[in-house]
């Protein structure tokens, strides 16, 4: 062993920061971000391999010569950085992957489950981590990944509620799985149950300034994932109460938090409130990550300005919510019934919708028919929308054709559901959450 425990843990800790700040600069969704993140990524990538041949030489993992931390801090590194590459879409890792490597996920687990195996002090990370790739991305290709990762996913979220009953970080991952699950009211439960609990007069926060903050932003993300789950309910005055909130103490985007407060104002029929939310997005300064403004504001400002120019010819009510929640893939979590409602107002729309707001409602429309099974009438919906002439909405092509493949894979045929995916990938550029 040419080097001593200490030595290998220091090189461990510039490691894990050189990673942990490269998946904060992915989550900027900007150019600049991501190519920051490639070069993190690449720096900690090599520490980590420097310190994978000094485990191996000294006997692995299993190895005395070096303590549990700082093995499973090894192993938590290496099996991250190739979850995340393995995850990433196409155009990210085209920036992401300056040195050339595009990540084994299944060697990126195998590293995970070693560091949950060691008890050690990353290893509840590791664990998270985990149930976050199963239970939090899925979300995005549940028809595709459920599958494959729904089992996995229980597994891990079993352990976490074993070890960790009370914990209110897998509490937030065990109530997005039961979102998913379409189990809308026990997500509802169980985030109210972490955000009721009152941490801010724990004597530890009291005396802990920097925890007191940390339980903030956490009760701010379950405030955001109540309202997002409320809308999946159609519940639409509850969830614009949790976006009001989070706008006034500018959680995240305060942007697109109002704009969120606005849409669901608008469908829970108080117009007067959703003309004062609307109004108040113009007035607040816009953030800038990286130099670039992040995609959910890009798509809010426009909308709030072709709001604007088409006030005079009316606009349904329910179209904005139900946009959003397509967008972020809220029709995969719903029930039937709430389904067959948005389905009604979708066709209901479809009969006046001219330009770019029937492009839209036909897009949604064939989101909502396939998640009821009508996949003939989605595939139909959907092939309309492509071939819609887009102005302003250019993300419905690129949207739709994806929806179009996620038919055909549902019907077995993977072939087509492929170039449908290869088309939504090629056919256009700059459009809102084009990096989804």
């Amino acid at each position: 062993m040419k080097r001593n425990n200490s030595e290998i843990r220091d090189d461990v800790i510039g490691a894990e920061g050189l990673l942990l700040t490269a998946l904060i600069q992915l989550l900027q969704e900007s150019v600049v971000g991501f190519l920051k993140a490639g070069l993190n990524l690449r720096r900690g990538y090599k520490q980590y391999e420097t310190l994978w041949r000094e485990v191996q030489e000294c006997g692995g993992l299993e190895t005395s010569l070096i303590d549990r931390h700082t093995l499973s801090g090894v192993a938590f590194g290496l099996g991250t950085i190739n979850v995340v590459l393995s995850a990433l879409p196409t155009k990210i890792l085209r920036l992401v992957s300056v040195f050339g490597y595009v990540g084994d996920r299944e060697l990126g687990f195998d590293m995970l489950n070693a560091c949950l195996d060691k008890g050690a002090l990353l290893s509840p990370l590791a664990l998270m981590l985990m149930i976050f790739f199963y239970a939090a991305l899925t979300p995005f290709a549940p028809e595709v990944l459920e599958p494959i990762y729904g089992e996995k996913a229980d597994k891990y979220i079993a352990y976490a509620l074993e070890h960790y009953p009370d914990s209110p970080l897998y509490g937030v991952l065990v109530a997005r799985h039961a979102r998913q699950q379409r189990d809308l009211e026990k997500a509802v439960r169980d985030l109210t149950r972490i955000s009721d609990v009152p941490w801010a007069e724990h004597e530890r926060f009291k005396s802990t300034p920097l925890a007191l903050k940390a339980w903030e932003a956490l009760y701010h993300l379950c405030s955001y994932e109540l309202g997002m789950t409320e809308l999946y309910r159609l519940n639409f005055a509850q969830a614009a109460e949790h976006y009001r909130k989070l706008a006034e103490v500018r959680y995240w985007s305060q942007i697109t938090c109002r704009y969120l407060q606005a849409v669901c104002m608008e469908a829970a029929g108080d117009a007067e409130g959703a003309d004062l939310a609307y109004s108040q997005i113009k007035e607040i300064s816009v953030r800038k990550y990286s130099g670039r403004v992040i995609s959910s504001d890009q798509y809010v400002l426009r909308k709030v300005k072709m709001r604007d120019e088409d006030r005079r010819r009316g606009r349904d009510s329910w179209r904005g919510a139900l946009e959003v929640l397509v967008i972020w893939n809220g029709h995969t979590c719903m029930r039937r019934e709430q389904l067959e409602r948005c389905r009604d107002w979708a066709e209901e729309a479809l009969k006046t919708a001219k330009g770019d707001d029937r492009g839209v409602t036909l897009w949604i429309s064939g989101c909502i028919l396939k998640e009821l099974g009508e996949l003939d009438k989605a595939e139909k919906r959907l092939h309309q929308a492509v071939r819609s002439k887009m102005h302003h909405d250019t993300l419905v092509g690129p949207f739709a054709r994806y929806e179009q493949g996620v038919v055909a894979w549902l019907r077995g045929d993977k072939e087509t559901a492929k170039k449908h995916w290869n088309k939504a990938q090629a056919e256009s550029h700059d459009y809102n959450f084009e990096f989804r």
